[in-house]
């Protein structure tokens, strides 16, 4: 009895060490990001229209060569003082104000908060599916903390499906004139996803209906 309740403290403490630890790591590599962007002049931005290549020894000269990647394809590119940041969806950096110009800086900090609100959302998600998987090695999964795991879950699903695109949405509409629509159907299948998710609750809140009822008759 004693192993076992040692073994459970040790969990425990393992999940209160690892995943604040892995949260801490998201928000230093978002940050640090974020921060560049702020920092950096929005001219120092600027959108290369080019073949994706790399460079490798391909021949074990000692020397490495240009290797085309996209097979002569040109796809967008943002650099950041003349470092490549990453590639990019031209539609998503062709916005412009009111004056006719656009802000690739802007752009980019949009992609950054966007990716925040994602990241912190599925690792809500994924702590509390970790507290779900350690329960059921504890005993039965039918419980009512689990239950509300679950509904939890489902409501994080519901907000990955809203919240990043209505994030972009507001942050486009306070800078540029005119722009798209940032729900796409991949927000349409997050939401059914949302909603087996609230069902699978459901179906956990019975089994813990048939459990408590099975633990009486015993």
């Amino acid at each position: 009895m004693k192993k076992t309740n040692k073994k459970k403290d040790a969990s425990r403490l393992l999940s209160l060490i690892i995943l604040p630890y892995m949260l801490v790591v998201l928000l230093f590599f978002y940050g640090r990001d974020f921060i560049k962007d702020i920092t950096s002049d929005k001219d120092s931005y600027e959108i290369r229209y080019q073949e994706d290549v790399t460079y490798d020894d391909t021949d074990g000269d000692g020397k490495k060569e240009e290797i085309d990647m996209t097979g002569g394809q040109k796809i967008y590119m943002l650099y950041r003082n003349g470092d490549y940041r990453g590639d990019v969806d031209i539609n998503e950096f062709d916005m412009l104000d009111d004056d006719g110009n656009t802000d690739y800086r802007y752009c980019a900090l949009i992609q950054e908060v966007r990716g925040f609100s994602y990241t912190v959302i599925l690792f809500a998600m994924i702590t509390l599916i970790l507290f779900i998987v350690r329960s059921l090695k504890e005993g039965t999964p039918f419980t009512k903390a689990n239950a509300k795991r679950i509904k939890a879950v489902g409501i994080l699903q519901f907000c990955l499906a809203v919240v990043p695109g209505l994030v972009v949405f507001l942050m486009k509409f306070f800078r540029f004139s005119h722009i798209r629509s940032t729900f796409t159907i991949d927000s349409l299948y997050m939401f059914i996803i949302g909603f087996v998710i609230m069902f699978i609750g459901q179906v956990f809140d019975y089994g813990v209906k048939l459990q408590e009822d099975n633990d009486l008759i015993a």
